[in-house]
């Protein structure tokens, strides 16, 4: 069954930032606002980030907020949450719902350059995420708080960034990452 949707979508895009992929310092905002009269509900989201460099460390910080401001988000137009740094412990948007407010504090240390000469600094980072979600599509178990954290060491090639990584939630759960190109 092929279905259709539509409305009007606003954004506003805003980026400082002096690199895309490992920025050193700069911030970013994204904004945007979507209203279905079809569907009958209104989405806002919010993508906020920044880095700060200070010597051989760079600290980072995002946070996401999406909710209805109407109605209920339909399952396809949800918040998805889960996999690298986007709380990495769970899987690949293994966490959809309503309502959510996501937060991860990172640093990272430049630890050389990336080899055979390949673009920019080789870094290792450590990440604390966290999430607060009203309502949760995909889970039974609808937890105050989804907690993650995440350890790697990832630079840029040609191809992109690269990422090798271990995400882990503080309740057992894990993830091993391998990441090639924008995601």
């Amino acid at each position: 069954m092929d279905e259709q949707y539509g409305g009007a979508l606003f954004s506003l895009n805003l980026d400082r930032r002096n690199r895309i992929y490992f920025p050193s310092h700069g911030w970013r905002g994204d904004i945007t606002f979507f209203d279905s009269h079809k569907e009958s509900y209104q989405k806002l989201s919010v993508d906020l980030g920044s880095a700060y460099k200070l010597n051989d460390f760079i600290f980072a910080v995002r946070t996401l907020y999406v909710s209805s401001l109407s109605g209920d988000l339909p399952f396809y137009d949800a918040v998805m949450l889960g996999g690298f740094l986007n709380l990495s412990g769970y899987a690949s948007n293994q966490i959809i719902g309503d309502d959510a407010f996501y937060s991860h504090l990172r640093a990272e240390r430049i630890i050389g350059r990336m080899p055979l000469g390949l673009n920019g600094d080789l870094r290792m980072g450590l990440a604390v995420e966290a999430a607060k979600l009203k309502t949760i599509y995909t889970m039974t178990n609808e937890a105050d708080m989804l907690d993650s954290g995440v350890i790697y060491i990832g630079g840029e090639t040609p191809l992109g960034p690269v990422y090798l990584g271990y995400g882990f939630t503080f309740s057992g759960d894990y993830n091993l990452y391998f990441k090639l190109g924008a995601f």
